[in-house]
């Protein structure tokens, strides 16, 4: 079982994001559009990525024959590179120019990459004034300078969310869940001290297999 799910029905929350989480279960696709550009903000571990595809799954869901792309930052850049060298950039600009969703994950990859970033602003814009959603994350705000004045400015337009860093409640129902699919029992006093153990849900991750692969060698 894969621990950042993503989606919105298996997704474990406290009390301190859940209003945020609910809010966006419930945004319909006129929504999106209101409010993009929305950036998804948070440390390494918060849940970007796992919100920006449940996010994506649940308008495709509800809306099959809308066009609709999800890519990371690194992927773009390569792809615009790609069609500079090749001289097909009105294929490139017309490809993501004419998309109903836009779902872009770790945009930090793009700090300080000026002629990308250039790129980026015109698809955006052109992208909202056709009505189209915009999801993005990041691990760097839009105060951190890391993004040219442009490009950030469109970004400022649209609504920007901060997602904490998981809660030990949150650790601990992960802890749980993954116990009881894969069998394993543990005493509460130790599942509370390995949520302590990790900063965030990559590292709870990783001591999550590791728990996994030393029960298994108990068994043999």
């Amino acid at each position: 079982m894969e621990m950042m799910e993503q989606s919105f029905g298996n997704y474990i929350y406290d009390n301190e994001n859940k209003s945020l989480f609910e809010k966006l279960k419930s945004l319909s696709k006129n929504e999106l559009c209101k409010y993009s550009p929305i950036g998804l903000f948070g440390d390494i571990g918060t849940g970007k990525t796992c919100l920006l595809n449940a996010i994506k799954d649940k308008l495709q869901s509800e809306h099959p024959e809308l066009k609709i792309l999800s890519i990371n930052a690194e992927s773009y850049l390569q792809e615009f590179i790609t069609s500079v060298k090749n001289g097909t950039t009105i294929d490139f600009e017309e490809k993501y120019r004419s998309l109903d969703a836009l779902f872009i994950d770790d945009l930090d990859y793009l700090k300080f990459k000026e002629s990308t970033q250039e790129e980026l602003y015109y698809t955006l814009k052109a992208l909202i004034a056709k009505g189209s959603v915009i999801v993005y994350a990041s691990v760097h705000s839009l105060k951190q300078k890391v993004f040219f004045q442009r490009l950030a400015s469109i970004l400022k337009t649209g609504l920007s969310l901060r997602l904490p860093q998981p809660s030990e409640e949150i650790k601990v129902s992960k802890i749980k869940q993954f116990f009881h699919d894969n069998y394993i029992t543990l005493e509460e006093s130790d599942i509370i001290k390995l949520a302590s153990q990790a900063k965030n849900m990559f590292e709870l991750e990783g001591l999550l297999k590791k728990t996994k692969f030393l029960e298994q060698c108990k068994n043999r």
